[in-house]
């Protein structure tokens, strides 16, 4: 039974970090309105750092096999300073429903990466005040 403290104290301090951790993503999005939308059929998450104040918008693409998940400190970050920030699903990632262009080369796939956050920037860019 002497053996098992070590496990059990270990397991404690993990459950301990998680619930930190959890405690201090959620107080960061405090006094922020995020609303998850979809443009096209592209899913996208609106932070705003105040709901009546007019603010630029910043565009945020994550990295191949990454999700929009992944970049929401910096999206969090840049709405604290006064920018609404927008995270977005590229086709094939996340919670995308469009699957990723297989059979193209290199250029088609950039081409249809590149309509994915041309469709998000020009609906972000029409919500301006």
């Amino acid at each position: 039974m002497l053996r098992r403290w070590p496990d059990l104290l270990l397991a404690a301090a993990a459950v301990v970090a998680v619930a930190a951790s959890l405690w201090h993503l959620e107080g960061a999005t405090q006094g922020l309105r995020i609303t998850e939308t979809r443009v096209a059929k592209t899913p996208d998450t609106v932070f705003h750092p105040n709901a009546d104040d007019p603010a630029p918008a910043v565009v945020i693409a994550h990295g191949f096999a990454g999700s929009q998940q992944i970049m929401q400190p910096f999206a969090v970050t840049l709405a604290r300073n006064g920018y609404r920030s927008v995270t977005f699903d590229f086709p094939g990632h996340g919670a995308s429903p469009t699957p990723l262009a297989v059979g193209l080369d290199r250029g088609g796939q950039m081409d249809l990466l590149a309509l994915a956050v041309g469709e998000v920037g020009l609906a972000e860019a029409g919500k301006r005040h």
